[in-house]
């Protein structure tokens, strides 16, 4: 993979661009979305708006393609968009950091156009994590974690049951066993859940998704940038 930068930004941007340009000197959010707008779509600068603030890790690649191993949680976002790399070096952060001029993660490539396409893991497919986890750690080990994790559904009626046997006068009496029966319907999952394998399983599947990024994009080095334009992405 290429070089993947954290970005942590309350305003919401994350923007890529050439060391070269400044930030815009634009007071208020609404009309800095317009001034980067204006920009993106000439090619100057990407950028990915989460309305709401945005916390995420984006991957850049350069001339190549995405893993095969975890190119089926992604999806192409936003068609192809045009990015000018006037010198060769390309910062990548939030809009806070870039106006303050703090140091940015620099991403070198040879100077000119590039094609830039985006991949989102925003959206989740359960059924194509399941079988990257099961490349990851093997299919038997990804159906052992999931039997044990089904083992709460035993804990889960006898507990939602527990108040109703409290709340109706006729099976009171028998309040102490059905708290018994719900603590000791929980008892399988709560031990298998601290062996040893179960343990594993769960740190390297943890260890595996806290590595990927949501996003990754690729660049494509242009001969014509003709036709095409900038734009921007923003999160659902």
């Amino acid at each position: 993979m290429g070089t993947t930068v954290r970005i942590e930004d309350q305003s919401g941007l994350a923007v890529l661009r050439d060391a070269s340009l400044e930030a815009p000197d634009t007071a208020g959010h609404e009309p800095l979305l317009r001034h980067l707008r204006s920009l993106a779509q000439a090619g100057d600068v990407f950028f990915i708006h989460g309305e709401d603030g945005i916390a995420c890790t984006v991957e850049l690649l350069l001339d190549e393609p995405l893993p095969a191993e975890v190119a089926s949680l992604f999806e192409q976002v936003g068609g192809t968009f045009l990015l000018h790399a006037p010198t060769g070096q390309l910062h990548l952060s939030g809009h806070a950091a870039w106006a303050a001029h703090q140091p940015a993660p620099t991403y070198d490539v040879p100077p000119g156009s590039y094609a830039l396409v985006v991949h989102s893991r925003e959206h989740f497919d359960p059924a194509a994590f399941r079988k990257v986890e099961e490349q990851q750690v093997g299919a038997a080990e990804v159906a052992y974690r999931n039997r044990v994790d089904r083992l709460g559904l035993l804990g889960c009626l006898p507990t939602v049951a527990l108040p109703l046997v409290f709340l109706i006068r006729p099976l009171r009496a028998f309040t102490l066993l059905a708290l018994g029966v719900a603590v000791l319907s929980w008892l399988p999952r709560l031990v298998l859940e601290r062996g040893r394998r179960y343990r594993s399983i769960t740190s390297r599947l943890h260890a595996f998704e806290a590595a990927l990024p949501l996003f990754v994009l690729q660049l494509r080095r242009l001969d014509s940038s003709t036709g095409l334009t900038g734009g921007f992405v923003t999160l659902s």
